[in-house]
């Protein structure tokens, strides 16, 4: 019997055990929610422009607030970019709180998409009056040119004006997986009958070319979209001669269609990839046979980075979990100036006591004989004491003729902000600061795990008490 009431002992404890995590693990779990950010968006613009190529990056700023809804770990703030813009890259990028050090979340975009979504981490528990800034990168989704509105979510609009890309020679770079980037040159973008046509293409610094190119005719399918048709056979369309920087290609005879010229590069030091580091590229295109009878010359400028062009941010005060901030250095008190200290009077000389008349003394009454007083020291003496303070960038694009200035096809620009920035991403989150009872608020987590405890010791309390009852 002794045995059987060991067993069950050993049995409840196991039973409660497994209620604790099991409903523990489903308790934390309802927390995370998916949440539609459109209705929270306070202020949504486009920050730079007004004038956009097809291909040009378009940079745009949400502000969300959230106040006192509930937010926590685990949440999903999905944000939604108007119809006709669409995201520039594949990013993962963090949210970060004004100290620029601290994690909040996590937001994710994909190349071409059409939301930005935002997932929490356990620093975002608790806060109230929170808010989220993000700074996006994007391009135009769309085929019109002129004046197109920008319609965000939450009734924040705004205006873009779309202009044609005029050059005749663009190029770009795109990073690949194996430590190579991938150049396009266009050529003869306007599909113009061009004669004598050579391209000399120089590669920059940290790169050696892969000697081999790909030369197709392309056509336009949309504003910023084209199509490779007829690859081109070397010696018949085309001769190319490698150089130690590059190559220079000439053209037989006349062309009247656009031609994308493919190549690859290796990258010399791998290891600044992820630094930011800026690969960058220079093709020039000469052709004759132009309006003016002469000789016509485009350059165009390419670059690539793993630079970052998107960024957020969070605030709001935090009423659960502590973020560890540092403790701001205080501000010394500056030092008094001391006071000048006067000088002293001088002291007078005290002046002299005078002698007192000596007393006569009285004459003795005859009485027995005194006896005599014992001396008295009557020289006393006075005395004194004294104390004494990002972004992979878009593969740029640039045609110039030696009458105009470079033009980007396709512009990449920074936001310096976190808001920081990074907000740039505002993330004000303050330390949480103990109350006059010396203890930290309890978090949602917390009181979930207590309630937990408790429903699992009820549980084993429970299966004790029928135990004890049947054996």
């Amino acid at each position: 019997m002794k045995k059987n009431r060991q067993v069950l002992k050993w049995l409840i404890l196991m039973v409660g055990a497994l209620v604790v995590m099991f409903v523990g693990q489903r308790t934390l779990t309802a927390q995370a929610a998916s949440i539609d950010g459109s209705s929270y968006v306070t202020s949504a613009k486009v920050t730079n422009g007004p004038d956009f190529k097809p291909g040009d990056t378009i940079d745009v700023n949400y502000v969300l607030e959230f106040g006192d809804t509930p937010l926590h770990s685990g949440d999903v703030i999905t944000i939604p970019l108007p119809d006709n813009l669409k995201s520039a890259k594949t990013d993962t990028f963090n949210i970060y709180t004004p100290d620029g050090k601290t994690v909040i979340g996590t937001a994710q975009v994909s190349k071409g998409g059409q939301t930005v979504e935002v997932t929490l981490n356990d620093k975002a528990e608790g806060m109230s009056n929170k808010n989220l800034e993000l700074n996006l990168a994007t391009k135009y989704n769309g085929d019109e040119y002129g004046e197109q509105d920008v319609n965000f979510p939450n009734n924040h609009d705004d205006e873009i004006n779309i202009i044609p890309n005029e050059a005749n020679l663009s190029k770009k770079g795109t990073l690949q997986d194996d430590n190579t980037v991938k150049w396009t040159v266009l050529v003869n973008r306007q599909a113009l009958t061009m004669e004598n046509v050579k391209v000399t293409d120089i590669i920059g610094d940290n790169q050696t070319m892969i000697k081999d190119v790909t030369v197709s005719t392309a056509h336009w399918t949309g504003q910023n979209s084209y199509k490779r048709d007829e690859t081109l056979t070397e010696g018949q369309k085309y001769t190319v001669t490698y150089t130690d920087k590059g190559f220079d290609m000439a053209f037989n005879g006349t062309i009247d269609s656009m031609i994308a010229i493919d190549y690859y590069t290796t990258i010399d030091d791998p290891s600044v990839i992820h630094d930011g580091y800026v690969f960058r590229n220079e093709a020039e295109m000469t052709w004759g046979g132009g309006t003016s009878g002469g000789s016509n010359k485009e350059v165009a400028n390419g670059k690539v980075s793993t630079t970052g062009k998107n960024t957020g941010s969070g605030s709001g005060n935090n009423n659960g979990t502590d973020i560890d901030e540092p403790d701001p250095e205080p501000t010394p008190n500056p030092e008094p100036e001391p006071e000048p200290t006067p000088n002293p009077e001088p002291t007078p000389n005290p002046e002299p006591t005078p002698n007192p008349e000596p007393t006569p003394d009285p004459k003795p009454t005859p009485n027995p004989e005194p006896k005599p007083d014992p001396d008295v020291d009557e020289n006393g003496t006075d005395g004194e004491e004294t104390g004494e303070e990002t972004g992979e960038e878009s593969g740029q694009e640039a045609a110039t003729n030696d009458k105009q200035t470079p033009t980007d096809d396709t512009k990449t620009n920074t936001t310096a902000k976190a808001s920081q920035p990074a907000g740039r991403a505002q993330a004000i989150s303050q330390s949480n600061r103990r109350n006059h009872t010396g203890k930290l608020p309890q978090t949602n987590e917390a009181r979930s795990w207590a309630r937990v405890a408790g429903l699992g010791l009820l549980t084993s309390m429970l299966a004790l008490a029928a135990g004890r009852r049947f054996f």
